[in-house]
Parts: structure tokens; C-alpha cells; sequence
């Protein structure tokens, strides 16, 4: 199997070779780079998805407490007169939301 081979390289002469040696060399550090190129990708893209993931619970997280601590008690008690909690585009701004306080979510909506 070596044979042909062996018997292609020394028909060349030195300055193919030498070009044959530093194509080979390249070829193997673009795919060596593209490898680890793509697996940094791929951890920023978790990193990115994870942080966004914590943003969105501690966001529900406050509107669950929200709703327990404000809207259920108004709905319980059910009167005649016009509740703020009853309409969510006047009570979705309201909740006391954690992530708002806290600097490492500053900027992430509302």
C-alpha cells in the first residue's frame, strides 16, 4: 500500500514535495481550528440559552407570587367595582419582579 505512494513522492521533485508538505499542514490546521472553533460556538450558545432560561423563570417565578399575593385575594372577594387586577394589560407591569433589583439582569426587559 505504501509502495505507490513511496513511488509518486520520489518521481517529485523537491520543491512539490515541499509544497505537497505544507498543503497537507494547512488543510490539518483548518480543520483542527474549525473543530474548536465549533465547539466554542457551541458552548456560548448553551451559556446564552442558560442565562436567558434563569431570566424567563425568575420572571414567571414573580408573576406566580404576584398573582397569589394580589389577584387571587380581589377575586376572592369579587365586588362591583372596577379592580385593576382584572385587566392584564393594567396588571401585567405590576408584579415585583426580583430580576428588576438584581444588576446581573439589568436591561433584560421591563
Amino acid at each position: 500500500m505504501l509502495k505507490p505512494l513511496q513511488s509518486i513522492l520520489s518521481n517529485l521533485k523537491l520543491g512539490k514535495k515541499f509544497t505537497l508538505l505544507l498543503l497537507l499542514v494547512f488543510l490539518g490546521g483548518i480543520a483542527v481550528s474549525g473543530t474548536v472553533f465549533a465547539a466554542i460556538l457551541n458552548y456560548d450558545a448553551q451559556n446564552q440559552i442558560t442565562s436567558k432560561a434563569e431570566v424567563l423563570l425568575n420572571v414567571t417565578s414573580s408573576v406566580r407570587h404576584y398573582t397569589d399575593s394580589k389577584v387571587i385575594p380581589v377575586l376572592s372577594e369579587l365586588s362591583n367595582q372596577f379592580e385593576v387586577e382584572f385587566f392584564i394589560c393594567y396588571s401585567t407591569p405590576q408584579p415585583d419582579n426580583p430580576s428588576r433589583r438584581s444588576s446581573q439582569y439589568r436591561g433584560h426587559g421591563g
